[in-house]
């Protein structure tokens, strides 16, 4: 794919932040998925079972990441050395297609060893999938041992995640931010069978999860803490499938990762064979030597550099945007190792996952839009309900100030004879003055009063009111 270095999606994404709209066209798209024998299988299987191609991409990037060994990591070019961790979000309404898109991917891609799946139950929750405290007999003092050192996290609706991130004293988004970095996994618990240690980078941890777009807040709101920053957004649409499906191609294989490091998910696995676990211990600290740094193109570091550059010069960035550089790595990453390679990231890599991400960031743009749309609707809604709120209250109000306008008329007609002139009744009532002509005309229309106007055609035209049975009726009516 010699070209695609020159698709507006790659230029602006290496040199400034992406204008989606224009740079992310159509022939990019198909430009990607032509590019490699593998990414035209991922399309083609997915559309031979009616999934949408970059959902089920982004579940076959999750599974492929997670049989890559934890300590396979990006190289410091900006800090210190970056987790290959993945996380993704597959978005689509209800029964809009993600599930299908995660059977299809299971289907779809066959690793050595097999992929772990888990769902995650709380922060305190992770740590578990991966190692355990025992006792060997009673009495004995109680021993961390490991599981395994690879999970993928499978959460089908992205309310699930948030509601378990709301519960009081949770530590879920906390946690999955420091597992998207390789970061320590665990908690100091006094209770010794609790407290699980699991040092950075001996643990690979993808998420993949659905998100409903009316319901995306649940994640983007979690901006401030950097959670949506680290998901890759994938949609499940497909506009632009052919007419006819494509026949299905054969299911993709990844063979054992031969690029140093060991990844164990599920030791006792019938296609696994037993593996000595003290070699994979999750609580003991990875030693310098044991890292296993890709190597990346010159483009990688000229973007990764530019990126730290303006956030040491404090220029302003879309705050959804404060990690999309490691996310695009961590995608040619995945690009890399689905291309049967484990050693270095090529520019050809790089470019493929700058439309990755382009389609990323478009997915999320429209997401936002969607989440916007619903809120001005509500927002029209509750004013328009307030509105007739205020408008109900208002005629009661008014009403109100008539009618006791209206008996105020009727005391003073009494009072005085039964006869007053406009003037005479606006001194009278001075704090129902604004509502005395509607009394008067209701008055006059229920035949309580009689109404003559007097100096007809002059500047001080006027009325003068009458009760019509006089003092007494007046004030009996």
């Amino acid at each position: 794919m010699s070209n695609i270095a020159s698709l507006p999606t790659a230029r602006a994404l290496d040199h400034e932040p992406v204008l989606v709209e224009s740079a992310l066209t159509a022939q990019a798209e198909d430009e990607f998925w032509e590019s490699r024998p593998e990414l035209r299988t991922i399309r083609d299987f997915a559309r031979a079972r009616l999934s949408g191609p970059w959902s089920t991409f982004g579940y076959v990037l999750a599974r492929a990441i997670a049989v890559i060994p934890p300590t396979v990591v990006l190289p410091p070019l900006a800090g210190p050395v970056a987790s290959l961790n993945t996380f993704v979000a597959v978005v689509a309404p209800s029964g809009g297609g993600k599930g299908a898109s995660d059977g299809v991917a299971f289907d779809l891609l066959r690793t050595t060893p097999r992929v772990h799946v888990a769902k995650p139950g709380s922060g305190e929750g992770i740590p578990k999938e991966y190692a355990l405290k025992t006792r060997e007999k009673r009495g004995d003092p109680l021993v961390q041992k490991t599981l395994r050192n690879s999970v993928l996290f499978n959460v089908s609706e992205i309310d699930t995640l948030a509601g378990l991130g709301r519960r009081s004293g949770s530590t879920l988004m906390s946690e999955l931010r420091a597992a998207w970095s390789g970061e320590d996994l665990g908690f100091a618990y006094s209770d010794q069978e609790k407290k699980l240690r699991i040092e950075r980078h001996r643990f690979r941890m993808c998420l993949v999860t659905g998100v409903q777009p009316g319901q995306a807040s649940a994640l983007l709101d979690e901006a401030d803490g950097g959670t949506p920053q680290r998901f890759l957004w994938m949609p499940t649409t497909d506009p632009r499938r052919p007419s006819d499906r494509p026949d299905e191609p054969k299911p993709l294989r990844l063979p054992e990762w031969g690029g140093g490091g060991l990844v164990v998910t599920e030791p006792d696995g019938e296609d696994v064979e037993r593996v000595d676990l003290g070699l994979i211990r999750v609580d003991r600290p990875v030693e310098r030597i044991e890292f296993r740094e890709l190597e990346v193109p010159q483009a990688t570091r000229d973007a990764v550099e530019l990126d730290a550059q303006r956030r040491l010069d404090g220029a302003e960035a879309d705050e959804l945007e404060g990690h999309g550089i490691l996310v695009r790595e961590k995608v040619a990453a995945g690009l890399m190792w689905l291309n049967g390679r484990c050693d270095r990231i090529t520019d050809e890599d790089w470019e493929l996952a700058g439309v990755v991400k382009a389609v990323s960031d478009r997915t999320r743009m429209q997401t936002q839009a969607v989440l916007e749309q619903n809120a001005r609707a509500e927002a029209r809604k509750r004013g328009v309900a307030e509105g007739l709120k205020q408008n109900v209250v208002r005629r009661v109000t008014e009403e109100d100030a008539v009618k006791s306008a209206a008996d105020l008329v009727r005391k003073h007609l009494a009072k005085s004879g039964g006869t007053l002139r406009r003037k005479q009744l606006v001194s009278k009532i001075p704090s129902r003055r604004q509502y005395l002509d509607d009394a008067v005309e209701r008055l006059e229309e229920a035949g309580v009063v009689t109404v003559e106007t007097t100096n007809p055609g002059t500047a001080n035209e006027s009325y003068e009111v009458t009760l019509r049975d006089g003092p007494e009726g007046g004030e009996q009516g």
